[in-house]
């Protein structure tokens, strides 16, 4: 098993343009190009590779998604075994399912991966797999075990959450450079534990940009993990406002969804740099992304952003994600989806980029408001 030493990023990296050591979170973009599906949505398609953990060992890379390959096959082979369920903190693993038993057993007694499963679906669960050297504080043991370090370092949908992130911490990093904004204003939907937007705050800071953060989440505990992860980061320049709008005065109890949504409709328009909805929207039905993107993108001042991410279909080991995970019930989109919902929501699909990382998971699209 890989300790700690043989994951950190190894000294012959891929050399950008500028024959520049890449570090991990570093974004290259490969490829830049103007397309137009096949009912005329016009847009732009941005191919980058992201420089990840996992890059520091190719071999190791290569047997875990080779194992979870063979999972995928079996999966889509048997489709009478069942699904994982979890719910209310509790998981359900079927017997018959040997993709399911190999991620949250081992010789019969459960894994760390099966703790993890606990916080389903909450924002915290996706913390370990985000911050490999300091994930899983909420595990009984305090820090997550050398296989699930070694899972959460080479399984695909791990190094995509990596990727979505990195890709939105260089974006705002890119729209700080070119709009001359020395602090920036924008508003996180979903943001759960934040852990991109704290990845974002770092490398604004230290170009010496400030964001003034406004977060809304659903998750009460999501948001005080937040706080917590901010709170150690000690960031110098900016503020963070963890929406005390997302509980009742009254009642003190958490809204509910449509109250949620209706805060943020409810803000001052042309108000704010960026909108992010990184983790929210895929599970967003179609008309309530579409009525989401009409009524935030006039929240954005001119020149700023709404970006969001989704999951793809074609992305690898899908049956994996769905069955032997249990992760819940996801809208699943591809470009065209997505422009679809652009469009209904009266934008020009020109204004949009999506960028793809080259492990295929996700990909992010950006709005940009002229």
């Amino acid at each position: 098993m890989e300790t700690k030493q043989q994951m950190t990023v190894v000294d012959e990296q891929l050399k950008s343009p500028e024959s520049m050591p890449m570090r991990v979170g570093d974004v290259q973009v490969l490829s830049t190009e103007f397309e137009r599906d096949r009912f005329g949505h016009e847009y732009t398609v941005r191919r980058v590779h992201v420089e990840d953990e996992s890059d520091a060992n190719p071999e190791m890379r290569d047997m875990y998604n080779q194992q979870a390959d063979i999972l995928e096959l079996s999966l889509r082979n048997n489709p009478q075994w069942g699904q994982t369920v979890i719910k209310d903190g509790k998981v359900n693993v079927p017997v018959e399912n040997k993709a399911a038993q190999w991620l949250y057993y081992d010789e019969g007694q459960p894994t760390q991966s099966f703790e993890w499963a606990t916080k389903f679906p909450t924002a915290i669960a996706l913390e370990p797999l985000q911050r490999l050297e300091d994930g899983g504080r909420w595990f009984k043991l305090g820090h997550s075990d050398e296989r699930s370090i070694a899972l959460y370092t080479y399984m695909s949908d791990a190094i995509g959450l990596r990727s979505r992130a990195h890709i939105y911490s260089q974006r705002l990093v890119e729209y700080a450079e070119d709009s001359g904004v020395d602090e920036l204003s924008i508003l996180s939907l979903g943001s759960g534990a934040a852990v991109p937007n704290i990845e974002a705050t770092r490398k604004l800071e230290a170009s010496g940009k400030a964001v003034n953060w406004k977060f809304f989440d659903f998750d009460p505990k999501a948001l005080m993990f937040a706080r917590e992860l901010i709170d150690e980061n000690k960031f110098q320049f900016s503020t963070f406002d963890y929406g005390p709008e997302w509980i009742n005065p009254d009642n003190g109890k958490v809204e509910p969804k449509g109250q949620f949504y209706q805060r943020a409709f409810k803000m001052e328009d042309e108000s704010v740099d960026v909108v992010d909805a990184l983790g929210l929207w895929e599970y967003l039905k179609p008309h309530e992304a579409i009525d989401f993107a009409k009524k935030l993108f006039e929240k954005l001042k001119p020149g700023g952003s709404l970006i969001v991410s989704n999951m793809l279909p074609s992305r690898p080991h899908r049956e994996f994600n769905q069955r032997a995970v249990g992760w819940p019930d996801l809208h699943l989109r591809n470009e065209t989806d997505l422009l679809n919902i652009v469009a209904n929501a009266g934008i020009d699909t020109k204004q949009v980029t999506m960028t793809h990382a080259e492990d295929g998971v996700y990909v992010v699209m950006e709005i940009t408001k002229s």
